[in-house]
């Protein structure tokens, strides 16, 4: 399986060609820096995000306030989490 994948690691942008299987990565080129081909190789056998959201708060000056994960979330989890948020934090203010 083939794979080009964007590096957002820094302002160069670089388009990475990863080869491999879902699992393990078995050649990657293109990339400017060895930042960028760690990054490939992470977005290509298991993508996550930092996962930013805004919640109401019951009883405070502001209405809502953002929140952040504190780690990468899988990126099958993300919607989970934000289903979690919303459950956990009061919306009937």
């Amino acid at each position: 399986m083939q794979e080009i994948v964007t590096c957002t690691v820094c302002p160069r942008g670089c388009s990475i060609i990863v080869e491999g299987t879902t699992d393990s990565v078995t050649a990657i080129s293109g990339q400017g820096c060895k930042r960028g081909k760690a990054f490939a190789a992470a977005e290509f056998t298991h993508s996550a995000r930092i996962l930013t959201s805004t919640v109401k708060v019951c009883g405070s000056g502001n209405e809502v306030l953002p929140v952040r994960s504190a780690s990468p979330v899988p990126m099958e989890k993300l919607f989970d989490c934000t289903k979690g948020i919303q459950r956990f934090f009061r919306t009937d203010c």
